[in-house]
């Protein structure tokens, strides 16, 4: 029998975080001869969240986070919680806003199971508002030197992509053991684009599943709230907020050529600044 290790990370989002433990607990009848266990960092939520999980839910590991983790480090606790208790044959990285159905998952882990006969394939599926807009799943680039572009799935067949949002992907435990999971640099962003480009690099194959595998609810427009900040506050979220310019920096150094990333790095520079004296001086 496959083991799967399915980690999560949360903060102050207890019915979303219970919505999708529910579904996830329903779908695994659905899928043959894989045992699943759930890793959930629960990054001090303040709203009684790992208490209501360990209360419904008592087959989850709940981690306990310090409160600064965020995203990809909150990930990356999950990652090491699931290595004391050996080894994996399959990674799926879930975020906890997903709204899906059981049969959804089923679908898109039977779809995994197909494809990583033949080759080493990480499977990503794509997320829409509830009206049906596409907001994450995979990417593709023209080169090394242009910005990612979304890629709307297939309806019928995967798609090959270049790499992903880490909302809802399955990877093989081989390839994520190799990389050591995320790369703990990153705090928030990043980290699963940085996956993607390095599973690539390793001559694993990145395809995103057929059609979208749920919904999650539009968050507040990052423009919007960062419009209403202060010159000083957005200096600070664009420059030294776990997303700030370093982590960029970061990504390009690693995944774009040597003589190429900084010249990448200042076009980044360049826009921030542009958005800043944009809300604030318009």
């Amino acid at each position: 029998m496959k083991r799967t290790a399915i980690l999560i990370a949360c903060f102050n989002r207890r019915l979303m975080t219970l919505r999708i433990l529910d579904a996830l607990t329903r779908s695994f009848p659905l899928i043959a001869d894989t045992q699943f266990k759930i890793f959930l960092l629960d990054d001090s939520s303040s709203d009684g969240t790992a208490a209501a999980v360990r209360e419904k839910f008592p087959s989850v590991r709940v981690v306990e986070g310090s409160g600064s983790l965020y995203w990809n480090r909150g990930m990356c606790a999950a990652y090491s919680a699931a290595k004391t208790e050996g080894n994996w044959d399959t990674y799926f990285l879930l975020n906890d806003d997903l709204d899906m159905q059981p049969q959804s998952f089923a679908r898109v882990y039977d779809c995994y199971t197909r494809e990583n006969a033949t080759k080493s394939t990480i499977m990503v599926g794509s997320v829409v508002t509830p009206e049906g807009e596409l907001l994450y799943g995979g990417f593709r680039r023209k080169s090394r030197y242009h910005r990612l572009s979304i890629v709307t799935p297939d309806p019928r067949h995967p798609t090959e992509i270049d790499t992903m949002n880490g909302n809802c992907v399955i990877v093989p435990g081989k390839i994520f053991d190799a990389l050591n999971g995320l790369d703990p640099n990153f705090h928030h962003y990043y980290g699963d684009t940085d996956l993607g480009y390095s599973a690539k690099k390793i001559g694993c194959r990145i395809l995103l599943s057929p059609g979208t595998v749920g919904s999650t609810v539009r968050n507040p427009s990052h423009v919007t709230k960062l419009k209403q900040k202060s010159f000083k506050n957005q200096l600070s979220h664009f420059f030294a907020s776990p997303n700030g310019i370093g982590q960029y920096a970061r990504l390009m150094r690693k995944h774009s050529p040597s003589l190429i990333w900084p010249v990448l790095v200042v076009r980044e520079i360049m826009i921030r600044f542009y958005f800043i004296f944009q809300t604030q001086f318009k």
